[in-house]
């Protein structure tokens, strides 16, 4: 295994590694051998290849099984050595030594998962991206090595740690390039513009975001006003992502794209302070607005509100712009 993670593109390691494993009667080397031999031929993973992961996810796993998910779509493999997961139980100090995690890129913690253990004894040094850990997580996280190589971080905080949101926050991840902050809860006083100035204002103020962020979400629908409003505070900002829509500059101006749409939804964009021309294209699949009455009649009369061009996508575009928030 260590062999395998200090030359990742080598075969010879990836295939002793299954002749241990045969040996063992582990059937995940046969898994492991038929994944490398795919790839040396530039081959896409075959069916057959594909039902024998499933089968045998656990095996392949080992001892990861006990934290990690059992749904083989919420895992990845670089040639079936674990290369991302989703974590749904803390992993306990038994497992932490475990050389599968080398390789491993991405964590995503759910279901009360935690990486804690795993962040704070440095045993991920692959790693670039986490998804979903509590406010004050991060803030403990910023004072390990990984922060400096995360390029990607999600991170959800409620009433009692948003003490936690500060311009310094950010400061010590100095190779990110994706943010995400949900989950604010539902504080009355948090309802609105103002609200959304004390729970997101921080992160204009925050030098390093500024300088380095190129995309941000997951944030209110009410705040496309104040994301339009800060965006020359934010010069590689490339998309800012909401609830069920997607913002992304372009030159001068900027493309809203809608991930789904409701009366709702368009009133409340319809009523925002939005300068006429600051969204020069409003884009919609036709799938997701014919499946309300009037829809293209709604996303016309919204588009002209806001001065923008109007798009109805005859093949979806839903997959392309969702890839962009891939946060594997």
């Amino acid at each position: 295994m260590a062999a395998i993670h200090d030359d990742p593109e080598s075969d010879d390691p990836r295939l002793a590694w299954a002749d241990w494993l045969t040996a063992q009667g582990n059937p995940w080397g046969e898994v492991v051998r038929t994944a490398v031999g795919l790839a040396a031929r530039s081959r896409p993973p075959s069916r057959a290849l594909l039902a024998a992961q499933r089968q045998h996810l656990a095996a392949g796993l080992g001892p990861l099984a006990a934290v990690l998910s059992d749904d083989v779509d919420d895992l990845a493999f670089e040639r079936r050595t674990l290369a991302g997961g989703v974590l749904v139980r803390a992993v306990p100090a038994a497992l932490v030594a475990d050389p599968r995690w080398r390789g491993v890129r991405w964590l995503h913690a759910r279901d009360g998962g935690s990486p804690q253990g795993l962040l704070r004894d440095g045993r991920l040094d692959q790693l670039v991206s986490l998804r979903n850990l509590p406010i004050d997580a991060v803030a403990e996280l910023a004072a390990w090595p990984v922060a400096a190589r995360l390029r990607a971080l999600s991170a959800f905080a409620d009433g009692a740690h948003r003490k936690h949101l500060t311009p310094a926050l950010l400061e010590p991840f100095g190779a990110l390039e994706r943010f995400a902050l949900h989950d604010l809860g539902d504080d009355d006083d948090d309802d609105g513009e103002a609200g959304a100035e004390r729970v997101h204002g921080w992160l204009a103020r925050s030098k390093l975001a500024r300088q380095r962020l190129r995309r941000i979400g997951v944030r209110p629908g009410h705040q496309i006003a104040m994301a339009l409003a800060e965006r020359p505070r934010f010069p590689a900002l490339e998309a800012v992502r909401f609830d069920s829509l997607e913002l992304v500059y372009a030159g001068r101006g900027a493309q809203l794209f809608f991930f789904a749409t409701s009366a709702w939804l368009e009133g409340k964009i319809a009523a925002m302070k939005i300068p006429t021309g600051a969204i020069t294209t409003v884009e919609i699949d036709a799938r997701v607005v014919d499946r309300h009455k009037d829809g293209r009649a709604a996303m016309k009369a919204l588009a002209a509100r806001l001065g923008a061009r109007l798009t109805i996508h005859a093949k979806p575009r839903f997959r392309t712009h969702l890839e962009r928030w891939d946060w594997d």
